[in-house]
């Protein structure tokens, strides 16, 4: 099969099909190098939530794509993304990861710009004569920048739709896992856990909403939890906390833009899950809130949501993640646990502290994940095996009136749902 690798050339209808996707996707330098233009700078890409630059002067650093950016809090306590690129000479202006300041200044040459991003200081400003226009070079901002519910997503696309329209579907887990806040809000200000994985960017994605692996790639994981007397995750075969079979949906869906979920709906009873440790006060506070109703669909909803392309949530375990492509063979993630506003304290002491123990770097079941991303890696440069298959569960896949699609079990479609979105925004 003769398929091009130079970017321009890219034929993505040879690449995916229906319930495969070709190796070159994953191994290919020149596809990479597209993705970055096509997906990661036309689309758009998580960049900050708001209690992560909670006070004017706040910054973080990151990427929108091959753009090195800084997310900051300016002195009106406006947010903004600027890109992290000093307008003399080019050099990176912040190389921090995070801080509190009132101003960026170029290490090269000393150009010095507000957290607004004007150009506040030119060292030596006289030797640039008086047609000199300081008031035009300050940091350039990103084309677009919105938000959901404190959720900053930023795009180099000046034309991107707008946030609410490319979010669709995904609201309606988004606020789910929001919600599980008695006040409707999340504080990510107990750290960060970063880990690099060598392997394509796309094996994250794919795995968030992989219910298959879990029993296999964790199987060591699941069964020092039970040694150490805590609850084992269930696995394919068996049910969870006692419930019977038809008490619970188990399945995944997509639904556009290549977004979508594992989820485990609990539809008679109250799981046991992670919200125990909040015991009937933290029932209590969200049926205040929501009404009974809505807090016993918070109580028993279990859904993990990837939203296309770096943005990962998993209200159960109360963290996000998100990634960065780096090569075609070298990806970043990063997790960032939150607390739930209005939840009991000992609840949130004990979602941080299970993070660490499942995805820190030393953890017990992250470490599993960026092994079998490595093994995929390497494999994927055989050659005489072309394809990588997504076929599992094809032939159950149920469409919603709303165009959702659901599959129960350890179903593909969510994968598949992910190349559709790939080869639309690869054309």
């Amino acid at each position: 099969m003769a398929i091009a690798v130079r970017a321009d050339d890219i034929d993505v209808d040879e690449l995916v099909k229906s319930d495969r996707v070709h190796r070159l996707v994953y191994t290919d330098p020149a596809i990479f190098e597209a993705e970055m233009e096509r997906i990661f700078e036309r689309s758009w890409v998580f960049v900050a939530h708001e209690s992560e630059i909670a006070r004017s002067g706040d910054f973080k650093t990151t990427f929108i794509g091959r753009n090195p950016v800084i997310i900051t809090r300016d002195s009106d306590a406006h947010i903004r993304v600027l890109m992290n690129r000093c307008m003399h000479r080019g050099a990176v202006v912040c190389r921090e990861e995070r801080g509190n300041t009132s101003a960026f200044r170029c290490g090269y040459h000393g150009w010095t710009y507000n957290t607004r991003g004007d150009l506040a200081i030119v060292t030596a400003r006289g030797g640039y004569g008086p047609e000199f226009d300081q008031a035009s070079l300050g940091l350039i901002p990103a084309p677009r920048l919105e938000s959901y519910r404190g959720f900053y997503f930023a795009s180099m696309n000046p034309t991107v739709e707008p946030l609410v329209d490319h979010l669709g579907k995904a609201k309606t887990y988004l606020d789910l896992a929001l919600d599980a806040s008695p006040e409707g809000e999340i504080e990510v200000s107990a750290g960060l856990s970063k880990y690099a994985a060598p392997a394509n960017w796309k094996l994250q994605v794919e795995n968030w909403i992989d219910h298959y692996h879990a029993p296999v790639t964790h199987e060591i994981a699941f069964a020092t939890k039970t040694r150490r007397g805590e609850r084992q995750a269930a696995s394919l075969s068996r049910l969870e906390d006692g419930h019977r079979a038809e008490d619970i949906w188990d399945g995944v869906s997509t639904f556009g833009h290549g977004h979508g979920t594992t989820q485990k709906l609990y539809l008679a009873g109250q799981r046991n899950g992670p919200a125990a440790h909040g015991g009937a006060e933290y029932a209590r506070a969200l049926g205040r809130s929501y009404g009974s109703d809505r807090a016993r669909e918070i109580l028993n909803s279990d859904v993990q949501l990837v939203l296309f392309p770096n943005f990962f949530i998993q209200p159960n375990r109360h963290h996000f993640r998100v990634l960065r492509p780096v090569a075609v063979d070298r990806t970043e993630i990063t997790a960032y646990p939150y607390t739930l506003k209005g939840a009991p304290d000992e609840m949130n002491r004990f979602q941080v502290q299970d993070l660490s123990w499942w995805a820190s770097a030393a953890g017990f079941g992250q470490p599993d994940d960026v092994e079998a991303f490595a093994r995929c890696q390497e494999g994927l440069q055989v050659r005489i095996a072309e394809w990588v298959l997504f076929m599992r569960g094809v032939h159950q896949e149920e469409v919603m009136p709303d165009g959702e699609i659901r599959g129960e079990g350890a179903n593909e479609a969510t994968q598949r749902g992910i190349y559709r979105e790939w080869q639309r925004l690869m054309r």
